[in-house]
């Protein structure tokens, strides 16, 4: 069975999910995060077999920011069991077993970078950053003005993730995941995030952040060469699809930018990737029902991926629903 450790964090492996690791990780206490294990998850729908492939390792287990727990993956941990998550899921109980989500309360869908701030501690900018991050869900303005005007951070409140020192942060912790992988990028940024005591820390490259805003400055320079001379555009009234090639993962940051270009509409952005091709889509609203079987998210903010044969029927789909 090998060592066992006490803490385990299962986390999405974006800048909401990292954040929220080094929150719990700050809470728990030096001794108890010390021998904590990192497993970041990129595909949310492997995670009832990685709980099942913890059985017996743990005492503890976190799982943040993803929404595809299920009861019987967490009861066969043997370990306690935290959940914190704001997707759309069914509720889970069981002995050992913490679920905490908003969403199932209708209430507003929280960053889970922001409720793990307010249940283990952490530093507000790093929530405030958490929540530009995850621009889709309840933007929290008092707890946002409160920090902007704290901290004084340069650039625009009103357009957070691309013109302020937070959004440089938000996307520096995403691009290092994408350039140096998940598990290097996520454990970079996590160390990074526990280090920094101030943005500037951040900005300046401290603690190994000069790594992730490098990484930033890559998949700029890329996002900028796609959206010169992405191949494939199509526009359907208020829909409008990118579809493009590129050695690096950059759809996440083409969708931002490529929103921006078609304010007000539902934009969907498709990279080629082995087999088929992987999406990401914002819009106003309604997107999950939009990519049942495929991917999911939230209202306004999803991704999947869609195998080569089944592009063009889901694309059909798309269109006759958005039209209807």
């Amino acid at each position: 069975m090998g060592e066992k450790h006490f803490v385990a964090l299962f986390f999405h492996s974006d800048t909401d999910g990292c954040i929220s690791a080094a929150n719990v990780l700050s809470g728990l206490g030096r001794a108890r995060a010390a021998g904590a294990r990192l497993f970041p998850v990129s595909e949310q729908k492997s995670l009832p077999s990685l709980l099942r492939g913890a059985a017996g390792r743990f005492s503890e287990i976190y799982v943040l920011d993803l929404g595809t727990a299920d009861k019987r993956s967490a009861l066969a941990t043997g370990a306690r069991v935290t959940i914190i998550d704001h997707h759309e899921s069914r509720r889970i109980t069981g002995k050992g077993i913490l679920h905490i989500n908003p969403v199932l309360g209708r209430h507003p869908t929280y960053p889970v970078s922001y409720m793990t701030y307010l249940l283990f501690g952490g530093r507000d900018w790093q929530a405030f950053v958490g929540v530009v991050a995850d621009w889709c869900v309840a933007l929290l303005p008092e707890f946002m003005d409160r920090i902007w005007k704290g901290w004084g951070w340069h650039g625009t409140q009103e357009d957070l993730y691309f013109s302020s020192d937070a959004g440089k942060i938000a996307s520096a912790v995403d691009c290092g995941i994408a350039v140096l992988g998940k598990d290097r990028g996520c454990s970079l940024a996590v160390k990074a995030l526990l280090a920094c005591r101030t943005p500037q820390e951040f900005l300046d490259g401290r603690h190994g952040a000069d790594r992730l805003l490098a990484a930033r400055g890559r998949i700029e320079a890329e996002v900028g060469r796609v959206l010169s001379k992405a191949g494939v555009r199509e526009r359907a009234g208020r829909l409008a699809i990118l579809k493009f090639s590129s050695r690096m993962r950059v759809k996440s940051e083409v969708v931002q930018r490529f929103k921006l270009e078609n304010p007000g509409g539902t934009v969907f952005v498709f990279q080629k990737a082995a087999g088929g091709w992987s999406f990401s889509a914002r819009g106003p609203g309604g997107l999950p029902q939009l990519v049942r079987g495929y991917g999911g998210g939230h209202l306004q903010a999803v991704g999947g991926f869609v195998p080569e044969r089944k592009l063009a029927p889901f694309i059909r789909k798309i269109k006759v629903k958005l039209s209807g």
